[in-house]
């Protein structure tokens, strides 16, 4: 009896710390977690006045996007895709998925937000987004602007489709009219 006695001690002991450790581990975890849903609740980029908010984003800083002829040979064809996919992978330009991320935060941390404005700055140079492109020799350089907006309806269509665990996972899901309204306003910057 009295070895059973000291076995259950000498178990308890055993694995007392193995629990700490578990809960040490899980609330530096939370605390991590917490410090990040506050960063996206107040992202330093963004400015609200009232019920509009506002943020400027530089498309020449954005990465480029590949060639849709390299996108055929990962074996994604032509025939047959929806707009949608057409767009996502065949896509040449710059990479527009920070600009969402950005959208999509706003419209799911941010619910008090009716209108959202986004102006576009690129670094043109002739009629294209100056990528630093030693091909492109045109002399005439400039920053373009152009402005975008996003609507109380299609803020809350993303915050339908969206929600902040998600987000916070990377699982998110962007509007086709929001990205169609992206690539519209970016086509024109430069022109």
């Amino acid at each position: 009896m009295y070895w059973r006695f000291l076995n259950i001690i000498f178990l308890f002991f055993l694995i007392k710390p193995c629990l700490s450790q578990k809960t040490f581990s899980q609330s530096r975890n939370e605390k991590k977690l917490s410090k990040y849903i506050l960063k996206l609740n107040n992202p330093k980029w963004l400015k609200i006045n009232n019920n509009k908010a506002y943020f400027k984003y530089n498309i020449s800083s954005s990465l480029s996007r590949v060639s849709s002829t390299s996108n055929d040979q990962v074996g994604r064809l032509n025939n047959g895709q929806s707009k949608t996919q057409k767009f996502l992978y065949n896509k040449s330009g710059y990479d527009y998925d920070k600009l969402e991320k950005r959208i999509i935060q706003v419209a799911v941390f941010k619910p008090r937000v009716k209108i959202l404005e986004i102006d576009l700055i690129a670094n043109c140079r002739g009629n294209a987004i100056n990528s630093y492109d030693k091909l492109n020799n045109s002399q005439s350089s400039f920053q373009g602007l152009s402005s975008l907006y996003i609507d109380e309806n299609q803020l809350n269509h993303l915050r339908k489709i969206n929600t902040q665990s998600n987000f916070i996972k990377n699982n998110t899901v962007s509007d086709q009219i929001i990205m169609d309204n992206i690539s519209r306003s970016i086509n024109q910057i430069c022109k």
